[in-house]
């Protein structure tokens, strides 16, 4: 697919991919922090060092990056969010997306978060990029999260 590119993230996407994001992303953020779509991507965003948009035939579509929980942190918190759209490149996008990894393991030796158990293409990614997981679920909100991790010497 020749109609996408990658930019950095920038905040005046946050309200477009917020009021379309995917129902699988939206029950996340909620539960696992109560923000809503716009408040998790304004966070994530504000917190993070390195961040990205896929625009899909002209607007954006995915958001991505990896987030620092403290100034001096060696653990990054990687983090996507995105609208169905972006299932459309998905196939296009996990060909180009292990670069991105590395570029957030040249920046922190450890990154490290958690994913919504039910969030199955968030799963896939992370496991496509080579992330381990601790499958024994932690339990936030009443909801089921699988912490995930990958160290910069694998």
């Amino acid at each position: 697919m020749k109609n996408w590119r990658v930019e950095q993230a920038r905040p005046e996407y946050i309200t477009d991919i917020a009021e379309r994001m995917r129902e699988a992303d939206r029950r996340e953020v909620w539960a696992f922090s109560r923000h809503t779509p716009e408040q998790a991507l304004r966070t994530s965003l504000e917190r993070s060092q390195l961040a990205w948009t896929a625009v899909i035939r002209g607007r954006p579509e995915l958001m991505w990056g990896v987030a620092a929980p403290h100034l001096l942190s060696s653990v990054g918190q990687p983090w996507m969010l995105a609208t169905d759209a972006f299932l459309e490149f998905a196939q296009d996008f996990l060909l180009h997306s292990r670069r991105y990894v590395r570029e957030m393991l040249r920046l922190y030796t450890h990154l490290e978060n958690y994913v919504h158990g039910e969030n199955a293409v968030s799963i896939r990614w992370l496991q496509w990029c080579g992330f381990s997981f601790d499958y024994e679920a932690v339990q936030v909100n009443g909801e089921d999260f699988y912490r995930f991790w990958r160290f910069a010497h694998v």
